[in-house]
């Protein structure tokens, strides 16, 4: 599979970046479905949202009040993006900070070690109030996994395998 990282500049303000990235990328799905894909969507891009809280922040969490209009067609993109093959994967430590609308669009949740009272507020609707509980205490390389990807229809308690890296030699 291809992959691109686009990393922004200083200069590029994160929010207004992203919708550009998310609708451009929602162009090309739609641009490229199938009459196959019209019956079956199949996933051609995923977007990962790295520190999404700072991409598609909640209203109340969002320093630049300008930019919640962005957000909000953002959203809109996330809505719209499963039927054009278009996923995304939301990456972040602070659930409570990320607008909900794009959260709630979520069908699989890897949950790790949290400590933060509101993120568990959104979690216990996904993974229920006892395995919110047990994230304080969960171990390294453990964490909660519910959802769509998962053939269990509970949350289950997982541990993850470490990744062993290679190096190369050469640069690419």
């Amino acid at each position: 599979p291809n992959v691109g990282i686009i990393e922004f500049s200083e200069n590029t303000h994160p929010i207004p970046a992203a919708l550009a990235i998310a609708e451009r990328a929602k162009e090309w799905c739609e641009a490229n479905r199938t009459v196959e894909d019209l019956v079956t969507p199949s996933p051609k891009v995923l977007l990962v949202l790295e520190e999404a809280h700072t991409l598609v922040p909640e209203w109340n969490f969002n320093p630049e009040r300008q930019h919640q209009a962005t957000v909000s067609q953002i959203s809109q993109v996330v809505l719209q993006a499963r039927k054009y093959g278009l996923g995304f994967c939301i990456v972040t430590q602070r659930t409570a900070n990320v607008t909900k609308s794009i959260l709630n669009q979520c069908n699989t949740i890897f949950s790790f070690q949290a400590f933060d009272e509101t993120g568990f507020d959104f979690l216990t609707n996904y993974i229920g109030r006892e395995y919110v509980r047990a994230l304080p205490s969960l171990k390294e390389r453990h964490g909660v996994f519910v959802g769509k990807a998962s053939s269990s229809h509970r949350p289950l308690i997982v541990k993850f395998n470490d990744q062993r890296r290679r190096v190369r030699a050469d640069p690419i």
